[in-house]
């Protein structure tokens, strides 16, 4: 009898976590895409990332207002971390003369995720840190669509 329910809510859970992961995967690679062009400023693109991601889970991922929040805190961290693999995969390629999936398949997601962490400096972990922050609170935000359905009741 309570199957049902619980069903539709593991389901939405699992939609939910899959939309959330290809949204961060999505911001993490036009975060690469702008660090590839300024090296300098990739540290402080966490911010707007964290704010989309929030904003993204609020929106159009989950009206659950903690769960929105977990997986806009999660996805601004999975976005970073994609950014740096991507990154470190593009600098491989060029140092070792390959194409990128040459490179991709060779180094293997181990060597990858190592060379992103060993990568990670003071900046970059404190801006992600901050963009969590920020995905944190702007995920925990009212959304519109629920001031409205609340201002719409009789």
């Amino acid at each position: 009898m309570h199957k049902r329910p619980l069903l539709r809510a593991g389901l939405h859970g699992l939609f939910a976590l899959l939309g959330a992961i290809a949204i961060a995967l999505a911001l993490g690679a036009i975060w690469m895409a702008v660090a590839l062009h300024m090296a300098s400023a990739a540290w402080w693109l966490a911010l707007p990332v964290g704010l989309a991601m929030g904003y993204a889970t609020k929106t159009w991922i989950t009206p659950s207002r903690g769960f929105a929040m977990l997986l806009a805190a999660g996805g601004t961290w999975l976005a970073a971390i994609y950014m740096q693999c991507i990154f470190i995969a593009l600098r491989l390629a060029a140092i070792m003369g390959l194409g990128l999936s040459t490179t991709l398949h060779k180094a293997g997601v181990g060597m990858l995720l190592a060379l992103a962490r060993a990568s990670w400096d003071t900046h970059l972990f404190v801006s992600c840190l901050i963009g969590m922050l920020l995905a944190l609170v702007v995920a925990g935000g009212r959304s519109r669509r629920a001031s409205l359905n609340r201002h719409q009741a009789p």
